[in-house]
C-alpha cells in the first residue's frame, strides 16, 4: 500500500510541476529548479513510502569537481535513492526507451541524461562517449546505474556480486573513456577508481 501511495504522490506532485518548470527552463534556460524539485518529490515518495536513506562517505567526493558515480543497480529503488543525495547536479545514463515518457522524458533531455541503446553497437557507445564529455566538462556529474551489478558486501566473501556481461551496457562503455577526460572518477556503493566512495542506502 505504501508503494502505491508513494507511486501517486510523486505522479500528482511531478505532473504539474514539471510542466510549469519545463516551461521556466525554456524561456531562462536555467534546469537546476526543474532538478530541485525533482529531487524534494522524490524525497518526499521515499518518506511516504517509509524508505529511509542513510548516506555515509559523502565527503569523500571532491567540491566543484564533476565525477563519474557508478552505482549499483539491483533494484528500482536505486536511482531516486542515490540521485537526490548527490551534491550539485547530476545527468544519468538511462535506456533509451525512458525517454519517451511524457513529460518526464523532456525534462530528462533538458537535463542532460543520456540515452543508452542496451544492445549498443560500437558507433552508439562513441557517441555516448561525446555526450558523456560535454556534460563533465560543463562541470555536472554523471552517474550510470550497471545493471546486474553489486559493488557492496554481501556473499562472495564480501566480494560482491559479478556484472552481468549482457546489462552493462553503452554506459560502462562511455564511463571508462570519459574518466581520462577531466572527471575525478568516483563510486557510489562500493568506491570507485581515484574517487574514494560512499554509500547510500
Amino acid at each position: 500500500m505504501r508503494s502505491i501511495l508513494a507511486f501517486l504522490t510523486i505522479i500528482g506532485l511531478g505532473a504539474p510541476a514539471g510542466m510549469i518548470l519545463c516551461g521556466w527552463c525554456l524561456v531562462t534556460g536555467d534546469i537546476m529548479p526543474c532538478y530541485m524539485v525533482a529531487c524534494a518529490i522524490v524525497r518526499v515518495g521515499l518518506w511516504v513510502a517509509g524508505v529511509r536513506v542513510v548516506v555515509e562517505g559523502l565527503e569523500t567526493v571532491p567540491a566543484h569537481t564533476a565525477c563519474i558515480f557508478m552505482a549499483n543497480h539491483v533494484s528500482n529503488l536505486d536511482p531516486p535513492v542515490l540521485i537526490p543525495v548527490l551534491p550539485g547536479r547530476t545527468a544519468v545514463f538511462l535506456k533509451r526507451s525512458l525517454m519517451k515518457i511524457p513529460v518526464l522524458g523532456y525534462a530528462m533531455r533538458l537535463a542532460n541524461f543520456i540515452p543508452v541503446d542496451r544492445a549498443g553497437s560500437v558507433q552508439t557507445a562513441q557517441e555516448n562517449v561525446r555526450l558523456a564529455r560535454k556534460v563533465i566538462e560543463a562541470g555536472i556529474h554523471i552517474t550510470t546505474f550497471r545493471a546486474g551489478f553489486d559493488f557492496g558486501d554481501g556473499g562472495n566473501d564480501g566480494q560482491g556480486e559479478q556484472p552481468d556481461p549482457a546489462g552493462d551496457g553503452a554506459g560502462g562503455v562511455s564511463c571508462a573513456g570519459v574518466s581520462g577526460g577531466g572527471g575525478e572518477p568516483g563510486g557510489a556503493d562500493g568506491g570507485g577508481a581515484g574517487g574514494g566512495g560512499f554509500g547510500a542506502a
